[in-house]
């Protein structure tokens, strides 16, 4: 058994990983990434469609399911294994592709799929977010998709404690280890100072965050009519995603938001990418807490940290909980950085490379 990097890996976008065995594959992800000339896709000619059983997502966000048109192109179709969350948030599948919910309730639990098994849980990060845990004939892999130990909204389930063979880990802030309290009060006086100002974020996940961030600081926050929608019915229809106090503090914010309308020279704002892109951004300083955007950069545009994947603390917790024989570390364009770690042998890969899974060979 093996996995094959068909993006994602010595980079930074594009997750999506082919799980090779002997009987059957199974693809963990297909995101896109950006660039100034559009969409990345990942290299899809390495799937046999005849081989391929079944999709799974970790999550919503488009650098780990935007792909999933030119997935189609290929010419298969089956089954996309997904939290509730991730399905409402991903939108229409293409023509026979389906649908498999997982269910907050049944995270941990063991499920098969065809010949192989694998559980679940939450991951932080965002709304419906999982890791993945497949042991097939007694080898296993894990994939942490992308997480968040400290989530003040969304929890995480720890995976078994026992060891695995493979770990492939979100490694998107590398060695981080600043302090996430005075981050985020640093985010705060940044925009205090930049009023009026507008963050973009997606439908999902660190905006929520956000909000509750800025409406706790007593600060006056404008909000997409689709965020709020959106957060509303989920709130409603899928709190086994969310922590119990975070959701009673998300549902709180939101009776303190402005509409857009209302977004004044005091007011910071949350919006959807797409939102901004097609409107007025005169007078605002745009932030992003992720990658910057071209789309954005002929005006004011600042990048400030807040964090929404593992710290160096929450690495370490993991991988002691998992004890991975080998770990590629993805989501970075700087896997070397992790060579150091005494905790796992690290694997450092790129996209088209292969690692196997078993403890006697070496990818």
């Amino acid at each position: 058994m093996h996995v094959t990097f068909l993006g994602g890996a010595g980079e930074y976008g594009r997750s999506s990983f082919l799980l090779h065995t002997e009987e059957q594959d199974y693809l963990i992800d297909c995101g896109i990434a950006k660039s100034q000339s559009g969409a990345v896709y990942p290299e899809f000619d390495r799937i046999d469609p005849e081989r391929l059983k079944a999709v799974f997502f970790t999550h919503s966000h488009d650098d780990h399911t935007g792909a999933l048109g030119k997935l189609a192109e290929t010419g298969w179709s089956g089954p996309v294994y997904a939290s509730a969350p991730t399905i409402a948030q991903t939108g229409p599948l293409p023509d026979g592709f389906y649908a498999v919910e997982l269910n907050s309730a049944a995270a941990g639990s063991w499920n098969a799929v065809d010949g192989a098994q694998y559980c679940f849980g939450r991951a932080g990060h965002t709304e419906g977010a999982c890791w993945f845990l497949f042991d097939v004939h007694g080898e296993t892999v894990f994939f942490s998709g992308d997480y968040s130990m400290c989530s003040t909204l969304y929890p995480y389930d720890l995976p078994p404690e026992k060891p695995v063979d493979l770990a492939l880990m979100d490694g998107a802030y590398g060695l981080e280890t600043r302090d996430p309290d005075k981050v985020e009060e640093a985010l705060l006086q940044r925009l205090r100072e930049r009023m009026p100002a507008a963050i973009h974020g997606p439908l999902s996940g660190k905006t929520q965050e956000l909000l509750v961030l800025l409406t706790e600081a007593d600060m006056k926050v404008a909000i997409d009519p689709e965020i709020r929608a959106y957060t509303l019915n989920s709130l409603k229809k899928r709190r086994g995603w969310y922590r119990a106090e975070g959701a009673a503090r998300l549902e709180a914010a939101l009776t303190e938001v402005a509409a857009p309308d209302q977004h004044d020279q005091h007011t910071a704002g949350l919006y959807l990418e797409k939102t901004l892109a097609s409107g007025d951004l005169s007078g605002l300083t745009l932030f992003t807490t992720g990658p910057k955007l071209s789309v954005f950069e002929s005006g004011p545009y600042e990048k400030v940290p807040f964090f929404v994947h593992p710290l160096l603390h929450e690495t370490k917790a993991l991988l002691k909980r998992i004890q991975p024989v080998r770990t590629v570390f993805t989501h970075t364009s700087a896997p070397e950085v992790f060579l150091p770690l005494s905790e796992t042998c690290v694997v450092t890969a790129g996209v088209g490379d292969t690692v196997s899974v078993s403890r006697s060979r070496t990818g």
